[in-house]
């Protein structure tokens, strides 16, 4: 688990007794230029109202932090399968790698979504502007499914073919490129530079998802009608900035738990 450094002794005191769980500073895993650099911290301190004036020294925002920790990934798992947990993923069922389809495949889930809010064309273009590829190509596809399942020696390739183009290290070529969506430069890249023969396409989320207050009502509609099965889903995902309060995410974990506790009931 990758956590800031300041987070550190809260994570350690609540995880420490985790035999199979390491935790990791993020910064570890980041280039310093992510993060504000001295001058902005000492402008900060003596003189905050001034800090207008001192973007180019602030780094970047937390959300492209996490990114680049996620991408940094193969550091920490250098051989096969990837699997991320974001912290808005609540699993309501039980699963492994076959549940997965990666015992023996190697797989990327590339879904067309149902409504437009949630294919986030423009990180499409982005991540093909970011690929030096060209941009007439479709964005109706999305990458952002939970778990995400990448794999190490792609995303190594991943960071070889980003400093081919840029001539920087990968780190600083992302840093220079602004707004990312680490999902969809991955999916991108499989798709349309590696191309790797043996990659299956999988068409279906792995989650439930609520990516909008529209999503969340429409999610929280279907789930009490009579006979709601999440067939073939296993995790729950709702985005944490829509301003839904946590008891009603709470609320409908616990339905979709209780659903699946009957269905284990009545398969037995």
């Amino acid at each position: 688990m990758a956590v800031p450094h300041r987070d550190m002794p809260d994570f350690r005191r609540v995880f420490g007794h985790e035999t199979d769980l390491m935790l990791v500073a993020q910064e570890d895993l980041v280039d310093p230029c992510f993060y504000p650099d001295r001058l902005h911290r000492m402008v900060a301190r003596l003189a905050p109202s001034q800090l207008w004036r001192m973007k180019q020294h602030a780094g970047r925002a937390g959300w492209i932090i996490q990114q680049i920790v996620k991408l940094n990934s193969p550091s920490l798992v250098p051989e096969g399968a990837i699997i991320f947990l974001d912290s808005d993923l609540f699993f309501f069922r039980p699963f492994d790698f076959n549940t997965l389809g990666i015992d023996k495949n190697r797989l990327l889930v590339r879904i067309l979504p149902e409504t437009e809010s949630a294919r986030h064309r423009h990180h499409i273009v982005k991540a093909r502007e970011i690929l030096a590829l060209p941009a007439d190509r479709s964005t109706e596809q999305t990458y952002m499914a939970y778990p995400a399942i990448w794999f190490a020696d792609w995303v190594r390739q991943l960071h070889a073919h980003l400093e081919r183009i840029s001539r920087k290290p990968w780190q600083h070529s992302l840093y220079h490129a602004g707004h990312i969506s680490e999902y969809t430069l991955y999916g991108i890249y499989l798709e349309e530079v590696l191309k790797p023969p043996q990659l299956m396409i999988r068409d279906k989320r792995f989650n439930l998802i609520a990516w909008d207050h529209d999503s969340f009502v429409k999610l929280n509609t279907a789930m009490l009608q009579p006979g709601f099965e999440p067939e073939g889903h296993i995790s729950l995902v709702i985005q944490s900035n829509i301003g839904i309060p946590t008891t009603e995410y709470e609320h409908l974990l616990k339905h979709l738990l209780d659903n699946a506790d009957h269905a284990e009931a009545a398969n037995k």
